[in-house]
């Protein structure tokens, strides 16, 4: 497969559209109408018990994500967004040099994006952006974060939000498309002393209202070395909501992941939820791996099952059974969490 084909193409059409862009910078568009900032925020946390005694700590409680940000209207056709979030940042895998942990909640800078429509299909968007690979759609559309990630984001197949510039035209209501340039180092780093950047390209098609067809292929040049090679992604979501029911599948590949020739990442991702009584829904998703790409894990699979009891608007709480394999190779690893998450 050679992403870099796809992605030359679209990097010849944005140029003419670049154009049309700058023809419009001197054009001044006057504010006719006041938009107040609106501050927003987001706390997720609950209380985990495995059965399995393997896993240490066993139990505890937990804190998954505190987000604050602010978001301004301008005018008719510019935003700004302003989002601060809280997760562990450093040294994920042990101790440092000096014997330090580094803190498991560290607010960190995710999204600082301006959006200008300068056109009225056309929107250009720079700063600090969220990866469209699976954070723009598939998050909000699993819609239970607060319960957990999704499975892009669970296994490091890209990082949530990057530096960068996007271009995106929507011809139609039904067809989104963006095409978009970033450092590739996320947002936990700057850009490294090579100058590389990730190129990415995606489709957003809804047939019907209720529909979803999403496409995103990305490619990133590689460093010089004999052993490494450009990193390529693909990654496919269709997805159908309703009031009562939602569901979505998508299947996901990475080739050359941290730029390794012939190191792959790739999986599948099947979730759903129904409303089965006043203010409580069912809900489910499997994640299934390929078996020869876990180093050599015996199992490959992420369950999880269970009910949300919604007390008011935009407040939820979960009680879910999961069943892990990959933690520990080949030790199915069953777990059962409570949760609660609240937006405001």
């Amino acid at each position: 497969m050679r992403i870099n084909k796809v992605i030359r193409v679209m990097r010849r059409g944005v140029l003419i559209v670049l154009a049309i862009m700058l023809s419009q910078i001197l054009m001044a568009q006057s504010e006719t109408k006041e938009y107040p900032g609106i501050v927003f925020g987001r706390i997720y946390t609950g209380f985990y018990y495995s059965f399995n005694d393997q896993i240490e700590p066993q139990k505890g409680f937990d804190f998954t994500t505190g987000i604050l940000g602010y978001t301004r209207q301008l005018n008719e056709n510019i935003k700004a967004t302003l989002l601060y979030d809280v997760t562990r940042t450093t040294n994920f895998s042990g101790l440092d040099t000096l014997g330090f942990e580094g803190s498991k909640y560290t607010a960190f800078l995710k999204m600082a994006q301006i959006d200008w429509e300068f056109q009225p299909k056309f929107k250009l968007s720079v700063g600090q952006l969220l990866n469209e690979q699976y954070l723009t759609v598939q998050d909000k559309w699993w819609g239970f974060r607060y319960v957990d990630v999704t499975m892009q984001e669970k296994f490091k197949f890209g990082m949530p939000a990057d530096f960068g510039a996007r271009l995106t035209y929507s011809p139609l209501k039904s067809i989104q498309l963006s095409y978009s340039v970033v450092n590739g180092e996320g947002p936990f780093r700057h850009q490294d002393a090579d100058g590389l950047f990730l190129h990415s390209f995606n489709v957003e098609y809804r047939p019907i209202k209720n529909l979803l067809i999403k496409t995103y292929v990305a490619s990133e040049t590689a460093p010089e070395g004999d052993e490494l090679d450009n990193k390529e992604i693909i990654s496919v979501f269709i997805g159908y909501i309703s009031e009562a029911l939602m569901s979505g599948f998508e299947a996901n590949y990475v080739n050359n992941y941290g730029f390794e020739k012939e190191k792959r990442l790739r999986g599948i991702s099947i979730y759903g939820s129904k409303t089965i009584a006043q203010k409580l829904k069912a809900l489910a998703r499997l994640d299934y791996f390929d078996p020869g790409l876990l180093q050599g894990a015996e199992y490959n699979y992420y369950l999880l099952a269970g009910v949300e009891f919604q007390p008011g608007r935009n407040f939820g709480c979960a009680l879910t059974y999961r069943v892990n394999t990959y933690q520990i190779q080949g030790v199915a690893l069953p777990q059962l969490n409570v949760n609660f998450g609240i937006k405001f």
